[in-house]
């Protein structure tokens, strides 16, 4: 099962400004929030999404969540100085010997990124 996107729980598109994210989460944080559900179970799974929508918009709104968030997701809209290192690195690394195809050097790519994210 694909877990949705914050981009597909406040219903706007990749490209969307920070005008339309904040349109849509108030739109959307009328409909879930809990103080309009006077049933417990009701209240409850409002609360869920009213969270939900509103972690949404927290990162959405923000440009450098955003971009990170985006990052994470392959949807970079141009690529960084580091991703650019790293793609040159995969090129270079291909024709080493020892290292096998180009499936290894991703392989080691990405564990350079990781420690990269965690550093």
């Amino acid at each position: 099962m694909m877990r949705r996107t914050y981009y597909d729980i406040l219903g706007v598109g990749r490209n969307a400004t920070n005008d339309d994210v904040k349109r849509a989460y108030r739109k959307l944080a009328k409909l879930y929030h809990p103080d309009f559900y006077p049933d417990p179970q009701e209240k409850k799974d409002a609360a869920k999404l009213f969270q939900e929508t509103t972690t949404a918009y927290n990162v959405l709104n923000d440009d450098i969540k955003r971009r990170h968030y985006d990052r994470l997701l392959g949807l970079s809209r141009q690529p960084t100085a580091e991703s650019k290192n790293l793609n040159d690195l995969s090129a270079a690394m291909v024709g080493v010997r020892g290292l096998g195809d180009n499936t290894n050097v991703q392989r080691w790519i990405e564990r350079i990124r990781g420690f990269l994210s965690a550093a």
